[in-house]
């Protein structure tokens, strides 16, 4: 069960029926549960000034563990991005969160479930618009209720500090920046995100930036501007990476300064600082002062998927999105797996609570050497027929009955294969681990790449089961 209730200003909050059975997801419990969050938010509506609300949680909390479902509320105070709490108290004011923690420590010590309320950051791809007709995915085709954090993929920068549209007709002139922050009119609780940067732009224009003092504080001022302009919530940071692709050692402190520096800029309107981090610990150790980082940033987007793919130098099947590694593997094999990627990110001074965990809602594609070898590490050709397919393209594949499905019991992933070809890829039973591990590491969410590759028109059965899958774990509907 969810029950989210947020009041911009204490004085304004919504506590009506509608609003209720709106954020609660009534209608998805059984009768029982739905009858015991009904009484609650009631309660809770009538309460909202009062101490007595405490009370309340404490027979909701009674009533759905015994029904055995497991229980997420979350409260903000002012808009607040950063701070979430496992309930709607609504006596207390802007800066006491730590003395509502105290005040429900009895009702947390009493209840073995979890307080958290995870984070589901989905990375919005502009040109998903400019596919074929029948897979064109818009703007208006994101799900508000599910995506907690949304980010408009992506714009760049210039060597003179300024921030460069890559694509002017679906930005501005279609107004894709207007519509994507539009959003938030479905979903007051919504966070738009503008993401600089990926794969594309490489170091250069970054490592001038961010090397000289003036260009960095003129591009702080420019973000700051251009989200402000745009209505954005704030900005994801995705420099892949700094130090590498043209970079050079300095970048790594560089690198904190600048996020620093926005961090104080963004504090001053509430803007949310958020960065996507390359994760192997080759990568990590040459670009990321892991601790400093953590300091100023909101969270931290894992990508924790291209773990591997044809690129790879020995030339063999290798997954995405291994949840583990093999007994198979080498050291330093073993190291290329989430599991490995998130303790060490822990091990170097990262708070879980700031790393939101990558997932992947595509595939990668292989051509095999040997069509009757069909494993990891299997010995490949070359890329697969399909270039990283998206899920609502692998889904297809997988009812044909040519396709055949494998399961890797040690790394957690599915793979299919016909002939010559076999695909990794993450299907729902893999998402639920993913997010079951997520919970398990108390980290503070996951992150998708992306949003607009799920099967968002129900080709196979249910539309967007991916993230529909996170929001079942994260919430688990009674």
């Amino acid at each position: 069960m969810t029950g989210e209730i947020t009041n911009e200003s204490l004085g304004e909050m919504d506590t009506s029926a509608e609003y209720a059975s709106q954020n609660m997801k009534i209608d998805e419990m059984s009768d029982e549960a739905g009858e015991s969050a009904r009484t609650a938010e009631s309660d809770i509506g009538s309460n909202h000034r009062s101490a007595d609300c405490k009370e309340v949680v404490r027979k909701m909390v009674d009533n759905f563990q015994k029904m055995g479902c497991h229980m997420s509320l979350k409260l903000h105070f002012f808009d607040s991005h950063i701070d979430y709490f496992p309930a709607n108290v609504g006596a207390y004011s802007e800066g006491e969160g730590e003395r509502f923690h105290q005040d429900l420590k009895v009702i947390e010590d009493g209840y073995q479930g979890s307080w958290d309320v995870k984070i589901v950051s989905c990375y919005y791809r502009s040109w998903a618009e400019e596919r074929a007709l029948e897979e064109r995915f818009y703007i208006e085709d994101i799900d508000v209720d599910i995506c907690t954090h949304i980010m408009y993929s992506f714009v760049g920068l210039g060597a003179d500090a300024s921030i460069r549209l890559f694509d002017p007709t679906l930005d501005t002139e279609n107004n894709g920046f207007k519509r994507f922050t539009a959003l938030r009119k479905k979903n007051p609780n919504l966070k738009t995100l503008v993401s600089m940067g990926g794969w594309g732009e490489v170091s250069d224009n970054y490592t001038k930036v961010v090397t000289d003092r003036i260009l960095r504080e003129k591009l702080v001022n420019n973000i700051v501007e251009f989200v402000t302009n745009y209505e954005f919530s704030g900005l994801d940071l995705d420099w892949e990476y700094p130090a590498q692709r043209g970079g050079i050692p300095s970048d790594k402190e560089n690198f904190v300064l600048l996020l620093k520096a926005l961090r104080e800029k963004f504090d001053r309107t509430g803007l949310i600082l958020s960065i996507a981090a390359g994760v192997g610990e080759k990568i990590a150790k040459i670009s990321y002062d892991i601790k400093g980082i953590s300091k100023y940033v909101n969270f931290i987007n894992l990508m924790t998927y291209d773990f591997h793919g044809t690129l790879d130098v020995n030339k063999t099947v290798g997954h995405n999105t291994p949840m583990y590694p093999s007994s198979k593997e080498n050291a330093e094999e073993s190291k290329v797996n989430i599991d490995t990627v998130v303790k060490y990110w822990i091990s170097e001074g990262a708070p879980p609570e700031k790393l939101i965990l990558g997932t992947a809602f595509y595939g990668k594609t292989f051509t095999l050497v040997n069509p009757k070898e069909i494993k990891r590490g299997a010995p490949v050709s070359g890329p697969g027929k399909l270039e990283d397919p998206a899920y609502y393209k692998v889904c297809q594949l997988i009812i044909n009955p040519k396709w055949q499905y494998l399961y890797d019991e040690e790394q957690k992933v599915p793979y299919i294969y016909n002939g010559n070809q076999i695909i990794a890829y993450d299907n729902v039973e893999s998402i639920k681990k993913k997010a079951e591990y997520a919970i398990t590491m108390n980290l503070g969410g996951v992150v998708i790449w992306s949003v607009d590759q799920d099967d968002f028109q129900g080709i196979c059965g249910e539309k967007f089961p991916l993230l529909k899958t996170l929001d079942r774990v994260f919430n688990a509907i009674c």
